[in-house]
């Protein structure tokens, strides 16, 4: 009996724990529109620095972080499931449409494509 007890324990142990994710991602000047940063002699899509980066909760907002230079950012320590927007981009910067053409789901997808990696 007490190898039971000790085996449900542990199992409401592992469903009630939080499980926090590392996301990190890059905000780059996609100039093909091929959703992939490239950096070759034809394309140089730099990372775009600057950017502000805020991370929602179904209770609001959870995070904020800034690009770096690079165009990258992270978040840590933060629970699923999370929405991520990006703002501050300067006046060259334009609007395109969110479609598998693009390879991008991000709600306010800009010319500025967002690469993320979640990490759980």
């Amino acid at each position: 009996m007490k190898n039971l007890n000790f085996v449900t324990a542990l199992i409401v142990f592992l469903f009630s724990t939080t499980l926090f994710s590392q996301i990190s991602g890059t905000v780059f000047r996609d100039f093909n529109e091929n959703g992939t940063q490239d950096v070759t002699t034809s394309y140089n899509e730099v990372g775009v620095a600057g950017v502000t980066v805020i991370a929602y909760n179904n209770l609001g907002e959870v995070g904020s972080t800034t690009t770096s230079a690079t165009g990258s950012y992270t978040f840590s320590g933060l629970s699923l499931p999370l929405r991520i927007e990006f703002s501050g981009y300067t006046i060259g910067d334009y609007s395109s449409a969110v479609g598998t053409s693009n390879q991008s789901s991000v709600h306010n997808s800009t010319m500025l494509q967002v690469l993320l990696q979640i990490l759980e």
